[in-house]
């Protein structure tokens, strides 16, 4: 393949999908070779033959790149064009809209505009392309959209999440020079940090409820021993209430022998068994 042939393969290429995008890369195109003047504006016939021959040349090149950019289905609708531009304005016409298609097509773009939000969940990244891909498509209807526009709906459109950084801007930039790359990297870099803290929330959060499950299995397995499991170690340990709870541990084991001792015997004061008045 000669090297002409190797540039040629890289025109772009146009199926119907995405006019403006495919529209932008022929026009860079035709720029680099200084062929967009005459696809734009076309060419005049009046002057000298070596002049006129020199621009039917161009012409035809800016024609054959233009051929070489359409699928077959598409090139059939400029098979009887003369020229680079009428063949170039065909296309456009069709797949960008007469002047009254374009106006609809931009009322739309800008409500588009006005209403797009940042979703929750969404990264910085994402909604900002989702943003500029909509400015672009209005400015290639010849709208105006000045990047100080772009920028202001831009921080109004992000959640609560952002809302500490986007103070943070307001009060320190100037937003009629800021830039909407300057904004995204901002954007980006207080995103990692939130992303990071959010990441050691997580963590704290799975440990506390793991040591609350912990505590909370220490105490169902404790629960049965009954409410005897905080007094001395005993013979009433987790039977109930416990007698050793009634004693201390100077006393226990002789009142214990004093209560076997009277056993059967009835207070004539109080009328219980097991002591005498004097106990």
């Amino acid at each position: 393949m000669s090297s002409s042939s190797a540039k040629d393969a890289d025109v772009p290429y146009f199926k119907g999908d995405n006019y403006n995008l495919w529209a932008l890369m022929m026009k860079t195109m035709f720029r680099s070779k200084d062929l967009w003047k005459l696809v734009e504006k076309g060419f005049s016939e009046e002057g000298d033959a070596t002049r006129i021959n020199e621009s039917l040349k161009k012409d035809a090149k800016a024609m054959y790149l233009i051929q070489r950019a359409l699928d077959p289905k598409i090139l059939v609708r400029i098979s009887e064009a003369k020229t680079a531009k009428e063949a170039w304005d065909i296309i456009k016409t069709e797949f960008q809209g007469d002047s009254g298609n374009i106006t609809i097509q931009l009322h739309s773009l800008q409500r588009e505009f006005d209403a797009v939000k940042m979703k929750q969940g969404e990264c910085v990244q994402d909604f900002i392309t989702r943003v500029l891909d909509i400015a672009y498509q209005i400015r290639m209807m010849k709208e105006a959209l000045p990047q100080k526009t772009v920028v202001s709906k831009i921080l109004r459109s992000l959640t609560p999440r952002f809302s500490l950084v986007v103070h943070s801007i307001i009060e320190a930039k100037d937003l009629t020079t800021l830039t909407v790359e300057q904004l995204s990297s901002s954007l980006k870099n207080h995103e990692s940090i939130l992303n990071i803290e959010g990441g050691h929330h997580e963590e704290e959060r799975a440990l506390h409820a793991g040591r609350s499950s912990t505590q909370f299995g220490d105490h169902s397995h404790r629960g049965g021993r009954g409410r005897g499991r905080h007094f001395p170690r005993g013979r009433g340990r987790g039977r109930g209430r416990g007698r050793s709870s009634e004693f201390s541990h100077g006393e226990s084991s002789h009142q214990w022998d004093s209560i076997k001792q009277h056993k059967g015997v009835q207070c004539f004061v109080c009328k219980k068994f097991g002591h005498v008045k004097a106990q």
